[in-house]
């Protein structure tokens, strides 16, 4: 301290704008961590850290300059964890959801004194037994440490081995993996973990956006006359810009613009005549680990990628790959850059390839598409989920080649490419025009948001057989597939109310909200015969509550004859214990608290009154004797004897068992 003395002052300046912009970073994480805060702990924690570090700073003057590093350490760390916090929050998101959903089902099903009824259907259906429970597979039992230092790829591996149909469970730590490992047999995910280099392939099963009702105008670009389309687009982290590609129709004039984020403003602009390098500018993505634009051509030499330098916009190098490369992305959480490449002749199907860091393939796969549809636009991947947009659709898949979703968008607005910044996806946006001077505009998406605005309304509102202002249809309503038909809530948003799936059911409701079907009675037809659907409406008449049934009933597996169920003994130590009502055959000598004197074998009778307050016990053994007790005021009775068998004689007994009185 004594040593920075002189220094102090300026010193202090540079730790004020410092503890500002840290604490500028730390709101924008809190803004898009709001809805994952148990999942992000430790970002939290990190974020809190940045805070403490910075109040120190300014009371103790302390190590300013390893304060400093470890301040701008902090940031960088922040911004790596902004990308994976909002997906990571909308999995957050739909989890609750389907948990809600699920305790919502699980109160219709019937349970003593419960409000619903029980097929045998859906107890096979809904009902698992105990043991099926024993199935989550924890990365720390097959000796992953999670410090961030340990290489626990080795035990990632184990894992993989033992997770058919199981779940996956991810503690709390930060994994240190240095492969790609793709868990593609794991049944589910529960991934509370941070990865320090690569983070595995998991099953994505929540899409990126909804609908298309969450795309919406943003701002349109004005661009210069040697240009007259956009193209290719991506988010610059560390210059804090989009970049957008601009290019002639001819693909030898080409200019990439730098916008800022918020306005997007032009604040950069870079232009040139390179066919063979640039060309098309197809689509672009930025690594933040190399601080490198990658850039296809998409015109010329199509196995090629162009390598722009991302902070003098200079051109450095071309990347020659084994196949075509018609678009690019990386995705910095998995390590992995996309490249989806037509199939020739085949206008649903896609090849999807994936690549490390050093552009060595991973895998290949194909994915059908199914909307037809030959035009192949921007690719994005963001935390193992991809993204790509076909002239009329956005296509999302897993990492495994399954498609998750397919968003139908306005033909007329083109997506050319994909950029992702602050929690939201950014589109360049083509609209053609008659004289060539094509419009450029800049679209939103956000997932959790619906826009009155979205990228389907204008199309909606050009169809005039729609009769949007009222009237009689003269046709039939058709819709693309998957496509949904919706409603507005009295709060604006959005409600699904009908489409037909990818796997050609009709759906219909929404399961954010519930779903009343009117009539006066509800029916189903199979296309012969029409069947009327049970509902609680027909309790008492044609299905009962399963209280009424418990209260009223007993299942016939529990019953024999006489309404008795039916056991046999072998061996037992106490005869006290036989208390349960039914009838008992006995095959053993001996026991405590037997009746006297007998060979014990024959059918013992229990009947038990006032749930075990009064049991009487009847025992015929084989020899045609009959013995009785009772158990009543907390004791049970001595055994009395009555001897019924032919040419016997009857006796009276004392309580020792010995003869006192007996006629022959």
């Amino acid at each position: 301290m004594q040593d920075n003395a002189t220094k102090l002052t300026a010193i202090n300046d540079n730790i004020n704008a410092l503890s500002q912009t840290v604490d500028d970073k730390l709101a924008t994480a809190n803004t898009a961590l709001i809805q994952s805060a148990d999942t992000f702990e430790k970002t939290q924690k990190l974020a809190d850290n940045t805070k403490a570090y910075a109040a120190q700073t300014e009371t103790d003057k302390k190590n300013i300059n390893d304060l400093v590093a470890k301040a701008d350490a902090i940031k960088s760390d922040i911004n790596n964890k902004q990308i994976a916090s909002v997906g990571n929050a909308k999995k957050a998101e739909d989890a609750a959801k389907r948990a809600e959903v699920a305790a919502a089902k699980a109160e219709e099903i019937a349970i003593p004194g419960g409000k619903g009824i029980v097929t045998k259907s859906e107890a096979d259906a809904k009902y698992i037994g105990k043991e099926s429970l024993n199935g989550i597979v924890s990365v720390k039992d097959f000796g992953a440490v999670g410090d961030g230092v340990t290489d626990d790829t080795a035990a990632f591996k184990r894992a993989n081995d033992n997770l058919a149909n199981k779940i996956l469970l991810v503690p709390n730590g930060q994994y240190k993996l240095t492969e790609h490992l793709t868990f593609n047999t794991v049944g589910s995910v529960m991934d509370m973990g941070v990865y320090t280099n690569i983070k595995p392939y998991y099953p994505i099963e929540t899409p990126m956006l909804k609908s298309a009702s969450n795309i919406a105008f943003m701002k349109n670009i004005t661009y210069d006359a040697e240009v007259n389309q956009c193209q290719g687009f991506t988010y610059n982290s560390k210059k804090n810009v989009f970049v957008l590609a601009c290019i002639n129709g001819e693909g030898t004039n080409q200019i990439l613009y730098e916008l800022n984020p918020d306005t997007f403003e032009k604040v950069g602009t870079y232009k040139f005549t390179d066919s063979e390098r640039l060309g098309h500018c197809n689509t672009m993505t930025y690594n933040r680990y190399t601080n490198k634009i990658y850039l296809t051509n998409g015109l010329k030499n199509g196995n090629n990628l162009t390598v722009i330098n991302a902070d003098t916009m200079a051109i450095e190098k071309t990347i020659t790959l084994q196949e075509k490369v018609f678009n690019i992305d990386y995705d910095p959480i998995t390590h992995t850059y996309v490249s989806i490449v037509p199939i020739g002749g085949n206008q649903r199907v896609r090849t999807i390839n994936l690549y490390n860091d050093e552009f060595k393939k991973l895998k290949t796969y194909q994915v059908d598409y199914i909307y037809p549809d030959m035009n192949n636009n921007g690719a994005f991947m963001l935390n193992g989920a991809i993204m790509s947009a076909t002239l009329g659709s956005l296509v999302e898949c897993t990492p495994f080649g399954t498609v998750k979703q397919i968003i139908e968008i306005n033909r007329e607005t083109e997506i050319e490419d994909i950029a992702y910044y602050n929690g939201k996806f950014y589109f360049s946006v083509l609209t053609q025009k008659p004289n060539r001077r094509h419009q450029v505009d800049i679209y939103v998406g956000d997932p959790n948001y619906d826009f009155e605005n979205s990228i389907n309304t204008a199309r909606l509102a050009t169809l005039d057989y729609l009769k949007l202002a009222g009237g009689t249809l003269s046709g039939a309503l058709k819709m693309a597939n998957n496509t949904l038909i919706e409603g507005y809530k009295p709060d604006g948003h959005g409600v699904g109310m009908a489409k037909v799936s990818t796997s050609g059911n009709v759906e219909l409701g929404d399961n954010s909200v519930n779903t009343f079907v009117k009539g006066k009675e509800f029916k189903h037809y199979d296309g012969t015969d029409s069947f009327t659907v049970l509902t609680t409406k027909h309790y008492g008449t044609a299905i009962y509550k399963k209280k009424d049934v418990d209260d009223n009933f007993v299942k016939k597996t529990e019953v024999d004859q006489l309404g008795f169920p039916y056991s046999k003994v072998e061996a037992a130590t106490d005869w006290n214990t036989f208390t349960t009502q039914g009838a008992i055959e006995i095959n053993f000598d001996g026991g405590a608290n037997n009746p006297p004197r007998s060979h014990k074998q024959g059918m013992l009778i229990v009947m038990n009154f006032g749930k075990g307050a009064m049991i009487d016990q009847t025992f015929h053994a084989f020899n045609g004797e009959t013995y009785h007790r009772m158990f009543m005021a907390n004791t049970w009775k001595s055994w009395g004897r009555v001897q019924t068998s032919l040419n016997s004689r009857l006796k009276l007994w004392n309580a020792n068992g010995g003869n006192e009185v007996y006629v022959e």
